[in-house]
């Protein structure tokens, strides 16, 4: 075995135990967060991450893919349990309050502090708004009355991950990203559609598992891309969705690639570092296959 795969397997086994440890989820929500194989995919998707930062990283992914898989999924959250994550960020010290605190949250705390170790003042903020963001596309998930297309692409955005994604290439880089970087028009039209790879794969990968586990009223916002074509389009059968989804991300990738190129020749050695942490991120997200973590029963 190469001391790659090694790597990657021992950050399996760690994601495995901490989620164990944190004690936030039932069992079988556990084995299916074990099989696919988190700590596998940050190695594959941070390749410029030291040991330190890949452990963070890793801690991240497997908090927000349980509380994604359960609490989401098999609509265990409340907006109570939410409002309680969103306090979290809010107190200097990161603690939550300590009444009603339950699993998922004290180990949301402990994530945090893991994180704020590692991040400067002004990236943990970035965090902060990121995380709060999610949380916000979570209350708005579970309570819209069905999404406009522009709302559902914005919100999907939030919901795949893709505005918290950008300050852990931070932390795997070890770089803060340069104000005038972040300022840039052409930077935010690369990470919105960096976001939209994100989510249009993570919605290809997951397409029949939503199918089969959306819950919710015959007008409850899309499970998905797929689900949001098809609810648009009625004529269109699952196999053209999925065309259409695909097409979709390779504009998508072909808009990165275009943005990265232009602001890589302008910007700084750590802007650069970033700008080739985000590409790195995509380049490895293709390459996984996901089957697993929707595949395994949560029993």
């Amino acid at each position: 075995m190469s001391d790659a795969a090694v790597d990657r397997a021992r950050l399996d086994v760690h994601a495995e135990a901490v989620l164990r440890a944190w004690d936030m989820v039932p069992e079988g929500v556990v084995r299916r967060v074990a099989a696919a194989r988190v700590g596998s995919a940050v190695a594959r998707c941070f390749p410029a991450a030291d040991d330190d930062a890949l452990m963070v990283i890793t801690d991240v992914f497997t908090w927000l893919t349980a509380f994604d898989d359960h609490y989401e999924r098999a609509g265990v959250r409340t907006s109570l349990a939410v409002a309680r994550l969103v306090a979290s960020l809010e107190r200097p010290d990161g603690v939550p309050h300590p009444v009603g605190v339950g699993s998922a949250v004290a180990a949301f705390a402990a994530v945090r502090a893991r994180c704020r170790a590692v991040l400067g003042p002004e990236q943990d903020d970035r965090l902060a708004d990121a995380l709060r963001g999610y949380f916000l596309a979570v209350l708005w998930e579970q309570s819209a009355p069905g999404a406009d297309t522009d709302t559902f692409f914005a919100m999907r955005r939030h919901l795949s991950f893709g505005r918290v994604l950008p300050v852990l290439v931070e932390v795997a880089t070890g770089h803060a990203v340069p104000p005038g970087l972040l300022r840039a028009p052409s930077m935010r039209v690369l990470r919105d559609r960096f976001a939209d790879v994100v989510a249009l794969f993570n919605d290809l990968a997951s397409a029949a598992w939503e199918t089969e586990h959306a819950a919710g009223p015959p007008d409850a916002v899309p499970a998905n891309t797929l689900a949001l074509l098809r609810a648009e389009h009625p004529g269109i059968g699952a196999e053209e969705a999925r065309t259409r989804v695909r097409a979709m991300l390779a504009h998508a990738s072909a808009e990165v690639e275009l943005r990265y190129e232009e602001l890589h020749r302008s910007t700084t050695e750590a802007g650069r570092a970033h700008l080739d942490g985000l590409r790195d991120f995509l380049a490895g997200l293709l390459t996984l296959r996901m089957p697993d973590r929707y595949a395994t029963p949560a029993r």
